[in-house]
């Protein structure tokens, strides 16, 4: 396995999970002014709202979307060092075979 690829699909796994989210507490807007609303994918990992506009956080919540972000991630890494050598091996052939047969 090559490293960098699967540091680059790890990384790239990660950065998903994160920016998700991220805008899953950006979007979380309580339709009343009493009302709370959960955020977080895909388990919630807090909720927003309330009279005064409090955040309470869901550590259970926090520490499964962490692990499932992990192993996701770590799959993510795994199949790049897998896919990506054999796409920039045929990606090298295909040039070599357009530079051998052009007019």
């Amino acid at each position: 396995m090559n490293r960098r690829f699967v540091i680059a699909g790890f990384l790239i796994g990660l950065a998903a999970f994160l920016a998700a989210n991220v805008y899953s507490y950006s979007q979380a807007f309580p339709p009343c002014c009493d009302l709370t609303v959960a955020f977080g994918l895909p388990f919630p990992l807090g909720r927003f709202g309330g009279l005064v506009g409090q955040v309470s956080f869901f550590f259970t919540g926090i520490l499964i979307d962490s692990l499932i972000a992990m192993f996701a991630s770590l799959a993510l890494g795994w199949l790049f060092s897998k896919a990506l050598p054999f796409v920039f091996t045929s990606m090298r052939n295909v040039k070599l075979w357009h530079l051998g047969t052009r007019l």
